[in-house]
């Protein structure tokens, strides 16, 4: 179902002899084992270094993330749709990467050789559908390095943006989030929650819909051009008021997550939407389709069914969620 990255390196079978003597079956990997895995690959991690003009700049090294690091039960990720679909062992895995994207590491060694490489690039994936505050990142965003066929050694995580454009940015998105959610406070139901977060980003943004060809899997091509890149994410919205449909529904997914309420992202045809749970009920929404060709404000895709919302999409079946069935009315549009 996801697509394996793996990536070739010279020192796989000294690192298959260190992973194997490992002894026990779970997250912790023996001092000596993981110092034979960082001493493996340290001339391989070194190539990897970009150039910061480009981008591409790594910002902390490679290390172990030990299972003891994460906690599954006290995070943000608790409130998150992936996550929530995942099993206790897979959310450790989860934890794990998203530890490192929000700390923007280039790679983290991988001591859990109990999991499948499927596994883990569904995980890699899943983090990125989930945290649309980690602007840097996609979810083509991560490879893995194998130690053999099914063992991985370390996983690689590419950024779109350099160490001193993210912290300019989001400071910005910062202040842009401190005046929404402070125009936002005197709201109490989800309902009026959801349709704030839509006509605020429908108001305030200039819609992008020619994508140039540019795919989720091959954003890395507009890294050269920070403002076209910045319309696939928050920053297009929050702070350059133009983005496309993409940029739109992680943004109302960034939204609704500040206003505590569950919102998820589905991609399908190169083409993105949410759903989100008012009041315990799913529901779908298309930001995008509600931007009017005069700028006006449209309201037929919003809070609907997916009976309602597969007129205009179908998630790609590679794309891996199981999406909840959204039947629920109460939420829909109302015109008063």
């Amino acid at each position: 179902m996801f697509k394996k990255k793996l990536i070739a390196i010279a020192a796989a079978a000294t690192i298959t002899v260190s992973l194997c003597a490992c002894s026990g079956s779970g997250g912790g990997s023996s001092t000596a084992s993981q110092a034979s895995t960082e001493e493996a690959s340290s001339a391989a991690e070194e190539s990897t270094q970009g150039d910061s003009s480009s981008g591409n700049k790594y910002i902390a090294k490679p290390k172990f993330i030990q299972d003891d690091e994460v906690n599954i039960k006290e995070t943000s990720s608790k409130d998150r749709f992936c996550y929530n679909t995942l099993n206790d062992k897979e959310k450790l895995y989860y934890e794990k990467v998203r530890t490192a994207v929000s700390q923007q590491m280039n790679a983290f060694y991988w001591n859990n050789r109990e999991c499948p490489p499927e596994t883990a690039q569904k995980i890699i994936e899943y983090v990125a559908y989930d945290y649309p505050e980690y602007f840097w990142y996609s979810d083509n965003g991560g490879s893995l390095v194998m130690a053999t066929d099914k063992v991985i050694q370390r996983v690689k995580l590419h950024y779109g943006y350099n160490q001193d454009e993210i912290k300019d940015i989001q400071a910005k998105i910062d202040e842009a989030a401190k005046t929404y959610t402070e125009s936002a406070k005197d709201l109490k139901t989800d309902y009026d929650k959801s349709l704030n977060a839509y006509e605020y980003i429908i108001k305030n943004t200039e819609l992008v819909t020619d994508k140039n060809d540019v795919t989720t899997e091959t954003l890395s091509s507009l890294e050269s051009d920070k403002d076209a890149l910045s319309g696939w994410n928050i920053s297009g919205v929050l702070v350059n008021k133009k983005a496309n449909d993409r940029g739109f529904t992680q943004t109302y997914q960034y939204l609704m997550n500040l206003s505590g309420i569950e919102c998820g992202y589905v991609k399908g045809n190169n083409q993105f939407w949410n759903i989100v749970k008012l009041d315990g009920e799913w529901y779908c929404t298309d930001v995008a389709s509600g931007k009017g060709s005069d700028g006006s404000v449209t309201y037929e895709y919003f809070n609907v069914t997916s009976e309602k919302i597969s007129e205009l999409h179908k998630a790609d079946e590679d794309f891996g969620v199981e999406l909840p069935e959204c039947t629920a009315t109460k939420n829909a549009y109302k015109n008063s």
